[in-house]
């Protein structure tokens, strides 16, 4: 595949499992176009024109020629100098190895981490948040998650690639947005009553024992395995963390448990003053999870994958890979 097929492909999966539904992707990349269109010769000169096609601007080719073919890719959920040099030094031992992809977003994906953000405000709507209430305080997160990272060295990594010559590309929201789907059809579909039962869910996945092997796995931060699980959010893609004030909202609206990737202690805090129950599933395990489902994909169509930096490679079969559809 070349590397702008493997970013493409991405981009259309993270669509077709995308909270608010492929139409409304569609409408908002429709707006976009317009909006576009309105703007000056010199506005335009500055415009993220990938975003006009893509509606996860954490997801993008970050160094490489696009139409460079990749037989071999190395995976990672945090890409830093250091994972760098090693595929550098594997390829000097014959690995092979032809571009590099993060989970966690480098460089331009990450200075426009908080354009990612959006989406959480259509999926706390979904749960009974006002949509004006839901927009305004996403709206001040989201600016302070720009602030934060602007400040940083956000380009490093990807001068590193650049430095050594290697193809480098993210996928964030679009495989975090695979296991939100993917947690949600479970659901779904076991229909649990009790607490207990969403553990047992989890513990069938193996990217999350395969955690609890090293200490990490889903974890039951408030409530007892034998409470109700009433009305139930899965909490695992939008960017980043919603800061506390959106989750004060949840128990007001009705939710009764929430399955997160990862919460701040702030967050957890809010929720447990608000007697939600609440069921840690495991950050690097949920990332895990969702790439696994995007490299599947990848595999079937003849790419090899060499996985690392806290990503554990894990198979499913073609008939749990339909859980996608």
């Amino acid at each position: 595949m070349k590397l702008w097929d493997i970013y493409k492909f991405s981009v259309e999966l993270g669509i077709q499992t995308d909270p608010r539904g492929p139409e409304a992707v569609a409408q908002e990349l429709e707006r976009r176009c317009k909006a576009f269109d309105q703007l000056s010769a010199a506005e335009k000169e500055w415009f993220d024109t990938d975003q006009l096609t893509n509606p996860y601007p954490d997801t993008r080719i970050l160094q490489g020629a696009v139409d460079r073919e990749i037989k071999h890719l190395f995976v990672g959920i945090d890409i830093g100098v250091s994972e760098l040099l090693l595929v550098d030094r594997l390829n000097q031992k014959g690995t092979g190895i032809d571009a590099v992809m993060a989970h966690h977003p480098e460089g331009l994906a990450l200075t426009t981490l908080h354009q990612a953000m959006d989406l959480q405000t259509d999926i706390f709507h979904g749960h009974g948040v006002p949509i004006n209430v839901a927009d305004q305080i996403l709206q001040r997160e989201a600016d302070k998650t720009h602030f934060e990272i602007s400040v940083g060295n956000y380009n490093r990594v990807v001068d590193a690639a650049r430095l050594l010559e290697l193809p480098m590309l993210t996928s964030h929201t679009t495989t975090d947005n695979l296991v939100q789907h993917y947690i949600e059809q479970k659901i779904a579909s076991a229909q649990p009553r009790l607490i207990s039962e969403i553990m047992e869910l989890l513990s069938h996945e193996p990217e999350y024992n395969e955690a609890r092997k090293l200490e990490a796995g889903p974890r039951l931060l408030s409530g007892s395995p034998d409470n109700r699980c009433g009305k139930i959010m899965v909490d695992m893609t939008g960017g980043t963390d919603a800061g506390t004030e959106i989750y004060e909202k949840l128990g007001q609206a009705g939710i009764g448990t929430i399955v997160a990737m990862h919460l701040s202690p702030g967050v957890r805090e809010v929720l447990e003053k608000a007697h939600v129950n609440i069921v840690l599933a495991g950050h690097m395990s949920s990332d895990s999870l969702g790439l696994n489902l995007f490299m599947d994909q990848l595999e079937a169509r003849g790419l090899k994958i060499t996985a690392g930096s806290g990503f554990t490679r894990f198979k499913r079969d073609p008939e749990t890979r339909k859980l996608l559809s």
